[in-house]
């Protein structure tokens, strides 16, 4: 991808230093609406949520940052499934479902990717496509 892009507008910037600025970058990011209050509706009904997020884990933990995520809901937890196995491994997920004392039956995974699909389908758990929530 990174190739791609180099090519197409003749970029002389190392890609080590693309990826280390893209890492590295705050910007505004916010949650979909519907996703704050789907997520402060779970927290008041005293349900356990937790974040897992894929990808290299520098730009995913600055990503979390940048949606304020934690300042947000300080209760949720947020796991990098590469610290543990990439999606659409299982082990992330399970690993969750055992610190939480939860059952797969009590857990679904909502998320915006067939990664995130697949992960749910390899854990034997529910799961939510985010489109459908922000409808």
């Amino acid at each position: 991808l990174f190739q791609r892009l180099i090519a197409k507008y003749e970029l002389v910037t190392p890609i080590d230093e693309m990826l280390s600025i893209l890492r590295q970058t705050e910007c505004s990011l916010e949650l979909y609406p519907q996703m704050k209050q789907c997520i402060a509706s779970l927290l008041a009904q005293q349900i356990e949520v937790a974040v897992l997020t894929n990808g290299q884990v520098v730009q995913q933990k600055q990503k979390v940052a940048n949606l304020r995520l934690q300042e947000l809901f300080p209760e949720i937890q947020v796991l990098y499934a590469a610290e543990i196995a990439a999606k659409p491994s299982p082990l992330a997920v399970e690993q969750l479902v055992h610190e939480k004392g939860v059952t797969k039956k009590q857990t679904v995974l909502i998320g915006d990717s067939e990664v995130d699909k697949q992960t749910a389908l390899n854990a034997g758990i529910e799961y939510i496509d985010v489109c459908y929530l922000i409808k």
